[in-house]
């Protein structure tokens, strides 16, 4: 018997089962993309919207060498590391506003795990801060983008506000590939549900939904919360 199978045989015994990582693949995944694109290595234009420290931005400007990666975090600490973070990569362009229905000042309350911090709901028992929010229709006009070929939104339940902001380009068919974070469960106020933003795409904007990536399970084995990924069926609508 050769190694993998002892190190098997030794794992199922325990009662758990090793899978090639490569079967679940990541959102980053090029194969995914490349169903519906030619070359995802020739996107041009990414949105990070909630690109936190520069998680997602980092994973962009390896896989898509050509693309410009625009990443929004509002939050000034959290933009800082984000800049830091991404000093070394030339077309990442961090922007220190949030995405959102319309220009606003709003407040956040600011979570000691900085990737929890929302503007969906409020906690009066963390601190807050006062953040820029724009809209993605009007960033995209200042800075004449007329095409979008990924869109990622990990807002903690705002993701829905951020697509509001965009329903100009979503209407003129002006974004390929939509990545938003979503919830599963009716009472889970920490994540976009995910029924929600699928009647949002799918029924409003002719998208189609592709699958989830990075699933997170709760306690008792039931699906939390995922990345769902949605592209664009066909041109603009009517």
């Amino acid at each position: 018997m050769n190694p993998k199978e002892l190190v098997k045989g030794f794992f199922k015994k325990c009662g758990y089962t090793l899978i090639k990582s490569d079967f679940f693949p990541t959102s980053d995944n090029l194969a995914i993309f490349k169903q519906h694109y030619p070359n995802p290595k020739e996107f041009k234009t990414i949105i990070d919207s909630g690109a936190n420290i520069g998680q997602s931005a980092l994973a962009y400007s390896r896989d898509f060498p050509k693309a410009n990666i625009y990443s929004f975090e509002p939050v000034k600490d959290t933009f800082a590391a984000l800049k830091n973070n991404t000093s070394n990569c030339p077309h990442v362009h961090c922007i220190h506003k949030g995405l959102g229905p319309q220009e606003a000042s709003l407040a956040i309350s600011i979570n000691p795990d900085s990737q929890q911090s929302s503007l969906a709901k409020s906690d009066p028992s963390l601190p807050s801060e006062t953040v820029q929010i724009t809209t993605l229709d009007q960033f995209c006009q200042e800075q004449n983008i007329d095409q979008i070929d990924l869109l990622k939104t990990d807002t903690e339940g705002f993701d829905l506000e951020v697509l509001k902001g965009a329903k100009n380009l979503l209407k003129e068919g002006k974004i390929t590939f939509i990545l938003s974070e979503a919830g599963f469960h009716k009472h889970d106020k920490q994540h976009t549900n995910f029924h929600e933003l699928s009647r949002m795409l799918e029924g409003g904007f002719d998208y189609g939904f592709l699958g989830i990536y990075e699933p997170i399970y709760n306690g008792h084995c039931h699906l939390s919360h995922a990345n769902a990924l949605f592209v664009k069926n066909h041109g603009p609508l009517g």
